[in-house]
């Protein structure tokens, strides 16, 4: 019995059927930091791309949640901002 209930288990998250909240939140607070990191430095999507050397329609796709950047570009990113003092504490109270 025990073996049946793990072995479901693992078919469940195989088949993403547990993940796929998560993975949706994940995409939609990344959108966001984007939005919220552009509106703080007021600069344009296009600018933001250069700045990140990814293209203008990378960030208008992370920016409204149609793709998800990889681990690397989430790096970069978020490295970006730091040196420019972005800060997602503000974005936090923001949201609430």
């Amino acid at each position: 019995m025990t073996i049946v209930i793990a072995q479901v288990i693992v078919i469940l998250i195989r088949s993403d059927f547990i993940s796929i909240g998560t993975r949706e939140e994940k995409k939609m607070k990344f959108s966001a930091k984007v939005r919220f990191a552009r509106e703080q430095l007021g600069i344009s999507q296009e600018e933001l791309a250069r700045a990140l050397n990814v293209s203008y329609a990378t960030i208008n796709r992370w920016e409204n949640s149609r793709t998800m950047p990889n681990r690397m570009a989430q790096d970069v990113f978020n490295a970006f901002c730091k040196k420019r003092g972005v800060n997602f504490d503000e974005m936090e109270l923001d949201l609430r």
